[in-house]
């Protein structure tokens, strides 16, 4: 088997501290939907599949779609509003090892 080159950025990107509640994104070809914001200041918006690397169309910075994101507890009174609301759906991860 090929060893494949680390992908430009990754050795960078933010990672958790352990403990700290986050999920990984694995792409698997499914669009993505997503508002960017660069530090030249510039706002865009992306429809995409593949989205691993970002170009903001003002000043052409190039940035890596870090996997990791944020996981936010919510709190008591948030959850029974969750359960109240219908457009939200709330999925329940299977068990690693």
């Amino acid at each position: 088997m090929m060893d494949l080159p680390m992908p430009p950025g990754w050795s960078r990107q933010h990672k958790p501290a352990a403990g700290e509640p986050h999920g990984w994104i694995q792409w698997k070809g499914t669009d993505v939907c997503m508002d960017v914001r660069c530090v030249c200041g510039s706002a865009s918006h992306v429809d995409a599949e593949f989205a691993y690397y970002v170009r903001c169309p003002a000043c052409g910075r190039i940035y890596m779609a870090n996997g990791h994101i944020e996981l936010v507890e919510l709190t008591t009174q948030e959850k029974t509003s969750l359960q109240d609301e219908t457009p939200f759906s709330v999925v329940t991860g299977v068990a690693v090892q």
